[in-house]
């Protein structure tokens, strides 16, 4: 028999990402402002944005849904307008400036909450170069390396996250949440070349979410499904 037993939360979770080439690019080099009273001290990850975020190369923006250089989620004036509609991401879209504080007909993916650690059983996960203070950032999509020899190609795998005793009203709380591991390298400080930025955690969503998105057609998107357990004994290190 297996150890866990299934959590009954409203909805299923998934991770939200596009698979399209990014577009523009957003955040800490263009005047966005954050408060770092909740960041880690050493690194900044967990860095919380104030305000609307500022981008550059947004202007013409096709998409209904993208991501960009600097990591975050956008998405058009119609894909909020259907989430609005449904009732859903009330507080978890936020306006999106040009570096000039011009609004633009975007939107942020930016939620309030944040999921615990995830399962230490979980996969497709990598970790490098953390910040040995809080080891939030640091995180990366494992690559299976291939051979050339063998004809076996390299590719990226499958990001499979679990979460043991996550509690249902709070997983019903929001549509969308961050996940408590950030992807990529936070640097608190200019250094050489490298310009100030905190790593991006992911953005969590439900299957109400998940629905509008293939009403729509939305193009260029995966949603790759959390699992949820009980009870929780251990998380990933």
């Amino acid at each position: 028999m297996n150890k866990y037993n299934l959590m009954l939360p409203a909805c299923k979770l998934y991770i939200l990402s596009t698979t399209s080439a990014s577009v523009g690019d957003s955040g800490e080099p263009f005047g966005s402002i954050y408060n770092l009273e909740r960041a880690c001290p050493f690194c900044g990850t967990a860095a919380q944005l104030v305000g609307p975020i500022r981008s550059i190369g947004l202007s013409k923006a096709k998409k209904d849904f993208f991501d960009t250089l600097g990591g975050d989620l956008m998405l058009s004036e119609k894909l909020k307008q259907a989430l609005e509609d449904a009732g859903l991401m009330s507080n978890c879209l936020y306006p999106v400036h040009d570096t000039k504080g011009n609004v633009l007909p975007l939107y942020h993916i930016n939620p309030t909450l944040t999921l615990p650690k995830a399962h230490k059983d979980s996969t497709g996960l990598k970790k490098a170069d953390q910040c040995k203070n809080c080891k939030r950032d640091g995180h990366f999509n494992e690559a299976i390396i291939g051979s050339l020899e063998n004809d076996i190609p390299t590719y990226v795998a499958p990001l499979q996250l679990n979460y043991d005793n996550v509690d249902a009203d709070f997983l019903n709380s929001s549509d969308a949440f961050n996940t408590w591991e950030h992807f990529g390298i936070s640097r608190l400080k200019k250094e050489g070349n490298y310009v100030v930025h905190y790593a991006r955690p992911l953005i969590i969503v439900n299957e109400r979410v998940k629905a509008v998105f293939e009403k729509l057609k939305i193009k260029h998107t995966e949603f790759e499904e959390v699992t949820l357990r009980l009870p929780a004994d251990s998380f990933f290190n």
